[in-house]
C-alpha cells in the first residue's frame, strides 16, 4: 500500500508540473497536432511544408510563419479548428498560400515582410478580420471562399513606401458586417474588384458606426453587385470616374478634399442621409460642374447635404435648391452649398421656399 501510494504522488508531480499548453503543444501523434504552430528561424522552403504537415493536426488553432531567413514560399491548409494565421517579419518569403477549410477568426499580414508579393487567402463561411499590410513590394492579393467578413484592412502603402502597385480581388464575399478599409498609393495604379459584395458596412446600432474607406489611384474600382452600403468615405481617392451601379441606399457619404476625381455614379441611389463633399478641384479636370461630377438621378431622400467644391455658380445651386423642394423629407433638412456668387432670381425663390417649409439653406 505503501509503494502505491508513492507511485500515485509521483505521478501527480509528473501530471501538474506540465501545462496544458505542453501537452499538447508536444503531442502530434494520430492526426492530432499541436494548438500553436510556429514556422520560423533559418528554414527552407522544404524543411517548412514537411513541419505543417507534421505539426498541423485537428487541434491546431493558430500557425505563425514569423522571423524567417530563406522561406520564399509556404502553402498552409488548415483544419476545422484554425483560428489564426499571422505572417510577420520573413526576409525572403514572396509567396504565401492559405486555404482555411472553416471559419476564420484573423489573418494577419504586417508590413515586415520585405519580399512579399503574392498573397492568396482561401476559405469557406466566416472570416473575422482580414489585415494585410504590405508596402515594401507590389502586391497581387487574392481573397475567396469567404461568404461573410466582419473585417478587412488592406494597406499597400506607409510613410516610408508609396510608390508600389496593388492589385486587389475578392471574390464570392456578399456582406462585410462592419468595414472595409483600402489604403494604396496615389502614385501608381492599382486595382481592386469585389465580385460579388452586396452589403459593405451593415448597420449596427445608433452609437457604433463603422465607416468603409477607399483611398488610393485606382485604373479600376469595381463593385458590381453592391446594394447597401452604410458608410462611405472616399478619402484621397484619384480616378476619373467611380460607379456604384446598384447601390440603392447609404447612411453616410464623405468626399474628402484631397479627392481628385471628375465623375461620380451612383444611378440607383434612392437614399442618402448624409452627402458631404469637401474639395476645390481636381487634377483630371479643370473646373467641377454637379451635372458631370455627381450622378444620382434617382435620389429621393436626404436629411444633410453639404457641397463644397470650385465651380459651384447660380446656376447649380439653383439647380440643386429646385431638386431639394421634391427631395423628402419635406422638412428638417439641412442643405448647405458654397457659391462663387450670391444667389439671384429663381436660386432666391427656391432657397426661401425650402425654409418656409421648416429646411435650413446655408449658401456662401
Amino acid at each position: 500500500m505503501k509503494t502505491l501510494k508513492i507511485l500515485s504522488f509521483f505521478l501527480l508531480v509528473i501530471l501538474f508540473g506540465c501545462t496544458e499548453e505542453t501537452i499538447i503543444n508536444n503531442y502530434s501523434a494520430e492526426g492530432l497536432g499541436k494548438v500553436n504552430v510556429y514556422i520560423e528561424g533559418d528554414i527552407t522552403n522544404a524543411e517548412a511544408q514537411a513541419q505543417l504537415e507534421e505539426e498541423v493536426g485537428t487541434l491546431t488553432e493558430n500557425i505563425y510563419i514569423q522571423n524567417t531567413t530563406q522561406l520564399t514560399a509556404i502553402s498552409i491548409i488548415g483544419n476545422s479548428k484554425l483560428r489564426n494565421v499571422t505572417i510577420d517579419e520573413n526576409n525572403s518569403l514572396n509567396i504565401i498560400n492559405v486555404n482555411a477549410i472553416s471559419n476564420l477568426t484573423s489573418f494577419i499580414v504586417k508590413d515586415t515582410n520585405n519580399q512579399l508579393a503574392n498573397i492568396n487567402l482561401n476559405g469557406t463561411g466566416k472570416v473575422t478580420e482580414v489585415e494585410i499590410k504590405n508596402s515594401k513590394q507590389n502586391s497581387t492579393i487574392l481573397i475567396d471562399g469567404f461568404t461573410i467578413a466582419d473585417k478587412i484592412t488592406i494597406e499597400t502603402t506607409s510613410n516610408t513606401s508609396n510608390n508600389k502597385t496593388a492589385t486587389i480581388t475578392c471574390n464570392d464575399l456578399i456582406e462585410i458586417n462592419k468595414f472595409l478599409s483600402i489604403n494604396t498609393s496615389v502614385s501608381q495604379n492599382n486595382t481592386v474588384s469585389f465580385t460579388d459584395l452586396k452589403i459593405m458596412g451593415k448597420y449596427v446600432s445608433d452609437t457604433t458606426y463603422f465607416f468603409n474607406i477607399i483611398s488610393g489611384k485606382f485604373t479600376v474600382a469595381s463593385f458590381p453587385i453592391l446594394e447597401e452600403i452604410y458608410n462611405l468615405t472616399l478619402d484621397g481617392l484619384h480616378m476619373d470616374t467611380i460607379t456604384f451601379p446598384l447601390v440603392e441606399k447609404m447612411n453616410y457619404f464623405y468626399l474628402s478634399i484631397d479627392s481628385y476625381i471628375n465623375h461620380f455614379n451612383f444611378p440607383q441611389l434612392t437614399r442618402c442621409d448624409n452627402f458631404q463633399c469637401e474639395f476645390n478641384t481636381g487634377s483630371l479636370g479643370t473646373t467641377y460642374f454637379t451635372d458631370t461630377l455627381f450622378n444620382m438621378p434617382l435620389l429621393n431622400y436626404c436629411k444633410n447635404y453639404s457641397l463644397n467644391i470650385l465651380g459651384l455658380d447660380n446656376f447649380d445651386a439653383e439647380d440643386i435648391l429646385e431638386k431639394f423642394l421634391t427631395i423628402q423629407p419635406v422638412s428638417g433638412k439641412t442643405i448647405n452649398l458654397s457659391n462663387d456668387a450670391p444667389l439671384t432670381g429663381l436660386g432666391l425663390t427656391y432657397k426661401q421656399t425650402l425654409i418656409n417649409q421648416g429646411n435650413t439653406v446655408i449658401v456662401w
